[in-house]
C-alpha cells in the first residue's frame, strides 16, 4: 500500500517484543513523495470532477 510507518513491517500477529533487529529508516516519518520512478503519476488536471446535477445527499 506504500505506507511509510514501521507498523507495516512487523509480523502479524504481533510478537511480544518490538523487532528482531532494529529497522533501518531511510526516509522521514511523513515523506509521502514518490519514491519509485515506476509508479504512475496522476495529473490533477486530468482527474474527473463531481458528477453534474448532484445535490446534497439524502438519507
Amino acid at each position: 500500500w506504500g505506507a511509510v510507518g514501521l507498523e507495516w513491517n512487523i509480523q502479524s500477529p504481533p510478537v511480544t517484543h518490538n523487532f528482531d533487529t532494529v529497522p533501518v529508516v531511510t526516509w522521514e516519518a511523513y515523506e509521502y513523495q514518490q519514491r519509485d520512478e515506476d509508479e504512475a503519476i496522476l495529473d490533477r488536471d486530468s482527474m474527473p470532477g463531481a458528477p453534474k446535477n448532484v445535490e446534497g445527499a439524502s438519507v
